[in-house]
């Protein structure tokens, strides 16, 4: 339910760019990213271990690169470093 409330959400806005955290189960990912895709057309989700990372982003703007880099600190292997790279047309 709630993850159909935040998609309706993301859906009926006007974002460039959304960041997601704390989303561990890929079926959630699948759901926003199919629900607002007509906003928001391009996805990725940042897989990682086990677990995955937990961070996805949503974007109007084409995803031309993305990076992971994962670092462990006391012991918390999903800890780390993304990036991506946009492309936003002129």
């Amino acid at each position: 339910m709630r993850m159909k409330a935040i998609a309706a959400r993301l859906a009926s806005g006007d974002w460039d760019v959304v960041a997601l955290q704390e989303l561990w189960a890929e079926a959630d990912f699948q759901l926003l990213a199919e629900t607002t895709k007509a906003v928001l057309p391009f996805a990725h989700y940042f897989h990682s271990g086990f677990t995955g990372s937990g961070v996805a982003v949503l974007s109007a703007w084409p995803i031309v690169d993305s990076l992971i880099h994962r670092f462990s600190l006391i012991g918390f292997a999903h800890l780390g470093l993304i990036a991506l790279v946009l492309h936003r047309p002129s």
